[in-house]
């Protein structure tokens, strides 16, 4: 299977925040389907509007997240719902950059809880713009039946 950009960037992310998590004996998170479509519309709500929002030099924002976490517990049945959001100014081509993005991540308190709650679930989404930044959310929930968690390495 062939991942486009913002793929491929999603599955290095995942790959990164699970390796954090079994450095802390914590269980690997899921890739979930429904969250995965929700952190895409959000990271692409992002882009869109860039230079509007009021946290991380504008670039980022958590608006709509009660929206997400009803929609979440609703049609993915998930009890809790977390998010962390991150954009990168000029890293666009960095190779390193999904390592980057979860060490900014680790660094603050909220986001380093996130990554390390007893979540079973994730969802990630990327959207690049034309200056090549990219926009990342990524979610995090519990326990949903397991016949909405995918089970392959990444679905979009």
């Amino acid at each position: 299977m062939s991942y486009n950009a913002e793929e491929k960037l999603a599955l290095e992310i995942m790959d990164v925040v699970n390796e954090h998590r079994r450095s802390k004996g914590l269980r690997e998170l899921n890739m979930h389907r429904g969250l995965n479509l929700m952190a895409k519309k959000h990271s692409d709500y992002m882009r869109s509007n860039a230079g509007s929002f009021s946290l991380q030099g504008e670039l980022i924002t958590h608006y709509g997240f009660e929206a997400r976490r009803t929609l979440a517990y609703k049609k993915y049945r998930m009890e809790t719902l977390s998010e962390n959001v991150i954009a990168s100014y000029d890293m666009g081509q960095d190779l390193d950059l999904a390592r980057k993005m979860v060490d900014g991540w680790l660094r603050s308190p909220n986001h380093r809880r996130n990554m390390e709650m007893k979540w079973t679930n994730t969802g990630i989404g990327v959207s690049f713009d034309a200056k090549g930044r990219a926009f990342v959310a990524q979610l995090f929930g519990s326990a949903p039946s397991k016949a909405l968690t995918v089970g392959g390495p990444m679905s979009f």
